[in-house]
């Protein structure tokens, strides 16, 4: 997405987790990384990395100096990470309900959204689970297509 964005020759150097892919950044074995914020926020905040731009198109209050990609002139560039919690699908409509209601009571929490922003995560209001599905749907078309484009269309 960013090299189409760009218009400019990346290499992907394939790792098997976060860890090693951004412990090869700091010590200048590769260029750059994406990273999830927590990952490497005590690695930016000892020096170790600098931040170039957000690959979301908001802006977060623990790195206030850096601004999204799309500020930057990265046009339309929006990849935030997001996580969901999941159960199986046999789980009974009424617990999945129960469970979800109560993590959005969690998630209204001061201290909570305080810890949230700390680690340098964005709090959301969790949507019901029919629209979480509908979420999931579009993000994999919109994924999809971004993989097609970048010819990777036969590793989907």
């Amino acid at each position: 997405m960013l090299k189409a964005a760009l218009g400019v020759e990346l290499t992907h150097v394939p790792y098997k987790g976060m860890q090693p892919a951004i412990s090869d950044v700091a010590g200048g074995h590769i260029p750059m990384t994406f990273s999830p914020i927590p990952i490497a926020l005590p690695l930016i905040q000892a020096g170790k990395l600098r931040p170039i731009g957000l690959s979301m198109a908001q802006r977060v209050e623990v790195l206030p100096g850096v601004r999204p990609l799309a500020e930057l002139g990265v046009t339309d560039f929006d990849a935030a990470s997001w996580f969901m919690l999941v159960a199986p699908g046999k789980t009974p409509p009424d617990v999945i309900s129960r469970v979800a209601s109560e993590l959005r009571l969690m998630a209204q929490d001061r201290a909570m959204q305080d810890e949230f922003t700390r680690l340098g995560l964005v709090p959301v209001e969790s949507p019901p689970p029919k629209e979480l599905k509908d979420f999931v749907q579009k993000e994999i078309v919109r994924w999809g297509k971004i993989v097609r484009q970048a010819g990777l269309a036969g590793s989907e």
